[in-house]
C-alpha cells in the first residue's frame, strides 16, 4: 500500500475538520458521493429547528465545496487571501438544486 500524498492528506484533513464542527454545531454532515464531487460538492450539512431566530423552516441543507492548502496566506487588510488553481467547479453557479 503506498502511503498517501500531500493532497490527499490535505483533503482528508479537511473533511475532518468539517465534520468537527459540524458535529460541535449539532449538524450532520455527509460527504458527497463521486458524482456530486463531480459537480464541486463535496459535502452537504443538514441543520433542523427550532433555529435561535426563528423563521418557518424546520430544516435546511447547505452543499459544501472543500479546499485545501498548505501554502501561507497573504494578508489583504484584515482578511486572509489564497490563490486557488483549478476552480472551474468553484466559479460554477450550476450546481444541482
Amino acid at each position: 500500500m503506498r502511503p498517501l500524498t500531500q493532497e490527499n492528506i490535505q483533503s482528508e484533513l479537511s473533511y475532518a475538520y468539517l465534520h468537527a464542527v459540524a458535529s460541535q454545531a449539532g449538524v450532520a454532515c455527509q460527504a458527497s458521493c463521486r458524482h456530486l464531487d463531480n459537480a464541486g460538492i463535496d459535502a452537504t450539512l443538514v441543520g433542523w429547528g427550532p433555529f435561535p431566530q426563528g423563521g418557518y423552516r424546520h430544516e435546511v441543507s447547505i452543499h459544501v465545496q472543500l479546499k485545501a492548502t498548505a501554502q501561507r496566506s497573504a494578508l489583504v487588510g484584515d482578511t486572509h487571501a489564497y490563490h486557488l488553481k483549478g476552480i472551474q467547479q468553484y466559479n460554477d453557479h450550476d450546481f444541482p438544486q
